[in-house]
Parts: structure tokens; sequence; C-alpha cells
């Protein structure tokens, strides 16, 4: 079993409204994996490791192939993120 078809398996397991929703899955994703990656490298850098891994995710691993939108979508996630921090 793959890494692609154990993602795949847990992307089933969604709630319906997080998937027809999937900004929100995006944005949460983003914020949270900034949030982690800040903890220890400072909220900017976190921004752009976080970027780095996304597209990464999103050109090997994820089931539904590349997509534009959603590392957009978790840029936001993580953009907000890393204000809020800088912020508080």
């Amino acid at each position: 079993m793959s890494i692609t078809d154990i993602v795949r398996r847990l992307q089933v397991l969604e709630p319906a409204w997080f998937s027809r929703n999937s900004y929100v899955n995006e944005m949460v994703g983003g914020a949270l994996g900034t949030l982690l990656i800040a903890i220890v490298i400072g909220p900017i850098k976190a921004v752009i490791a976080f970027q780095i891994l996304s597209i990464m995710y999103e050109r090997t691993i994820d089931p539904n192939g590349w997509s534009l939108d959603d590392v957009l979508q978790r840029l936001g996630g993580s953009l907000i993120a890393a204000a809020l921090w800088i912020l508080v």
C-alpha cells in the first residue's frame, strides 16, 4: 500500500460537508501546519517551509493530483496563521 493509497483512505473518512467545502479543509490545514512549524522556526519561515511541503504533497502524494487551488487555499490559511502569530 502506497502513501497515496493511505491518504485516499483517510480522505474517505472526512465528513461530507468538509469535502464539499474543500477551501475550509485546505485553509485549516494550512493554518495548523504553519503553526506547528512556527513553533520551531518562527512564523515567516514557517509560511515558506509549509508552502514548499504543500507543493511537494500536491505533486507527489495527493490522490487527486495537482491542484493550484488547493495550494493557494493553504497559502491563505498559512498567511492568516502567521499574521495572528505575529500580532499576538
